[in-house]
């Protein structure tokens, strides 16, 4: 999955687009996905801090792990 795809899935799962960013936008108070280097880092941004940071060795499964962050946060419908 890369992140065209992830946005239209989450679209049809009903996941508020405000608590996500997969365009680098530096927004706050949600998950994010950010290219850094030849890896993707995953990480919750809150206040400019980033936790929870996973990093993985691709696009593909760096979206599949915010869509299961995602997923499993009910705040996030």
């Amino acid at each position: 999955m890369n992140r065209e795809e992830l946005k239209k899935t989450l679209a049809q799962r009903g996941v508020r687009k405000n608590s996500y960013d997969l365009d680098e936008n530096d927004s706050d108070e949600c998950y994010d996905l950010e290219k850094n280097g030849k890896n993707w880092d995953v990480y919750y941004r809150e206040r400019g801090v980033k936790t929870g940071i996973k990093t993985c060795q691709s696009e593909n499964e760096a979206c599949n792990y915010i869509y299961e962050l995602l997923e499993n946060d009910p705040s996030t419908r």
